[in-house]
């Protein structure tokens, strides 16, 4: 009887300890997978993300979705709130820009590259991809 006591408490311990890892799962998804263009909340590729596929004339209905080195951002809207970018794409470069419609200043990202946003620095509203 002892021993199935114990058992039951190194499951119940296992189960505690799984739904934990399983709520910070999406912590641990930190990193911009293969192919994918992201925009980051913070400065150096921190915070929240969202990871991006291709143009995206207005940035307002895009939210930071997933949790990067941290949750900073999770959540909030994507325009006029980005930090960083990263892009893991072998063929094409992405480029963001201050205003809707791919127009104003903007920040090129090169093919497998993190970037900071010297020109759109939380001030971004628009992503376009290119060769």
């Amino acid at each position: 009887m002892r021993r199935r006591g114990l058992i039951v408490t190194a499951l119940a311990a296992l189960s505690l300890t799984g739904g934990a890892v399983a709520g910070a799962a999406p912590a641990s998804a930190d990193s911009c997978v293969d192919g994918w263009f992201c925009l980051y909340y913070n400065s150096n590729g921190g915070g929240a993300f969202v990871r991006i596929g291709g143009n995206i004339p207005n940035l307002t209905n895009t939210t930071f979705n997933a949790c990067g080195t941290n949750c900073n951002g999770l959540g909030q809207s994507v325009w006029n709130n980005a930090g960083s970018a990263r892009n893991t794409n072998d063929f094409y470069a992405a480029t963001v820009f201050y205003r809707f419609e791919y127009k104003g200043a903007s920040d090129f990202v090169p093919t497998n590259y993190l970037s900071s946003l010297p020109s759109t620095y939380n001030e971004d509203a628009s992503v376009l991809f290119g060769p």
